[in-house]
């Protein structure tokens, strides 16, 4: 069976765009495939493509779990490069840490240069869980140094990873020490991973973001009292500080909450947004944001209460495009179910959150389920998730103009060649990644009689003044190798 690891692809050059004028924002779709190569590696027909990384203009690389005889459940990866997806291979290393047969891929993140991290969960045993990273450093994946040790309880989870440059990278998610669920921060500095560091206070760290080496946010939320308060550790010049309570959610609602999501676009200057609860049963979305060292008081997300009516609200991503520019992308419901929520941070300011449009028109009964978001450097954003169409639910994608009025968001479209593969109406995209220009999709489909993992590529062009071809510099592009 073959297995290998992360490499670096060496000098590529991959030709896109249009020639002439751009009276509009075009966007070049390519239809949603399977994943190929996974019946070689042994899969008995179940899989998952939890997480897309493209890291440059046509190249992407997807990552996922396949199940083998006899429920066991291993990591495989795929690349695509120069207009086609290559087979899938087994993550190198993680079948040996694997043990338990369980792996889980749960996030993944690319530094400006192209170095890249991946970091999930496998077994080493019955009922227990552990966590892994690996790198665009052809290392095969290692545990997270430190961790074991820590994860007493053997119940360990990754919630996000950020990287700054090569070689520098840090990972946030929870460990057990049997009775509680308590945060760890791991950090890899100038390519050496140190082990995983605690405060030794029951929570949980749901986010990190770096803005440069050594200075990065993390978040999430502690326990405090009898309560989960929203809480942001900050990191400056390589050394964390304390957690800090973010303030005015007792003055919005009961004091409890979360901070789901971090964004800094640079040093000093970062955005958050979380959930809180404001009632009985009731819970609402906070922003609140980071300047000079100091959060602001958390103040309920601009337009948030006209939208959701049954008060269950979900953040599905936040991202930053320039230190005062943003994306923000969640959920809201109301007596007919869940919908998009879309809202953006303009000039520092939180605009009011709307509906993602298309919905009445998409899906049978005009609700949504957003899964993944990302944004490239020039503000072109991706949205994708699911709907329903019928008895069946599809995948749908939502793209970000930058060029267009307020940054325009179009209507929801059905992910093209999706429906085709999803003959057992079960759709889920899980995952978006956007490079300027280009944007991968990954997640899985109901087949005759398993879920299978399906990829798509896409490019876009903005509404523009006239232009000429455009070629993708990508004399060093890491990917997963295949």
């Amino acid at each position: 069976m073959k297995r290998l690891a992360l490499t670096l692809f060496a000098a590529v050059a991959v030709v896109f765009g249009t020639l002439g004028v751009a009276d509009a924002a075009t966007t070049t779709w390519g239809n949603a495939q399977a994943v190929p190569g996974l019946g070689a590696l042994g899969n008995d027909g179940s899989a998952d493509a939890d997480l897309i990384l493209c890291p440059s203009n046509g190249i992407c690389s997807v990552l996922g779990s396949f199940s083998i005889p006899p429920g066991v459940r291993q990591g495989f990866n795929a690349n695509y490069l120069e207009g086609l997806w290559a087979d899938a291979s087994e993550i190198d290393g993680l079948a040996a840490l694997n043990t338990g047969g369980n792996v889980d891929i749960q996030k993944g993140t690319c530094a400006p240069d192209n170095y890249c991290a991946v970091v999930g969960t496998y077994s080493s045993g019955i009922s227990e869980q552990q966590g892994f990273v690996l790198t665009s450093d052809g290392t095969p994946a290692i545990p997270i140094p430190g961790l074991i040790a820590l994860n007493t309880g053997d119940d360990a989870n990754t919630k996000g990873v950020a990287c700054s440059s090569t070689g520098n990278c840090t990972i946030v998610g929870t460990y057990s020490d049997g009775v509680n669920d308590l945060p760890f921060i791991a950090d890899q500095v100038d390519g050496i991973w140190q082990d995983a560091g605690t405060y030794g206070v029951p929570g949980v760290l749901d986010s990190v973001s770096c803005s440069s080496d050594g200075e990065c946010v993390a978040a999430g939320a502690l326990v405090v009292g009898v309560q989960l308060v929203p809480v942001a550790i900050i990191r400056s010049g390589g050394i964390w500080g304390t957690p800090t309570n973010i303030p005015g959610v007792a003055s919005i609602g009961s004091g409890e909450g979360s901070i789901t999501d971090v964004a800094c676009p640079a040093t000093g200057t970062c955005f958050a947004i979380g959930t809180y609860t404001n009632g009985p049963g009731s819970s609402s979305i906070f922003v609140t944001s980071l300047s000079s060292g100091t959060w602001s008081n958390a103040t309920q997300l601009p337009g948030y209460a006209s939208l959701d009516t049954q008060g269950y609200p979900g953040v599905t991503g936040l991202s930053c495009w320039s230190a005062t520019n943003c994306l923000g992308v969640g959920e809201y419901s109301d007596v007919i179910g869940g919908h998009t929520w879309t809202a953006e941070v303009v000039g520092g300011t939180w605009a009011s959150a709307t509906e993602l449009p298309g919905f009445s028109a998409l899906s049978s009964n005009g609700t949504s389920h957003t899964t993944s978001m990302s944004c490239a450097s020039d503000g072109m954003c991706a949205i994708v998730g699911n709907y329903v169409d019928g008895a069946a639910y599809e995948g749908f994608v939502a793209m970000r103009d930058p060029n267009g009025t307020n940054g325009t968001i179009a209507d929801a479209i059905a992910i093209p060649g999706l429906a085709a593969l999803n003959v057992g109406g079960y759709g889920d995209p899980k995952s978006v990644s956007c490079t300027v220009g280009w944007c991968g999709i990954s997640g899985f489909f109901a087949g005759d009689a398993h879920y299978q993992p399906f990829v798509a590529t896409f490019s876009f062009t903005p509404d523009q003044e006239p232009t000429t071809t455009t070629t993708a510099d990508q004399s060093v592009a890491p990917a997963f190798a295949g």
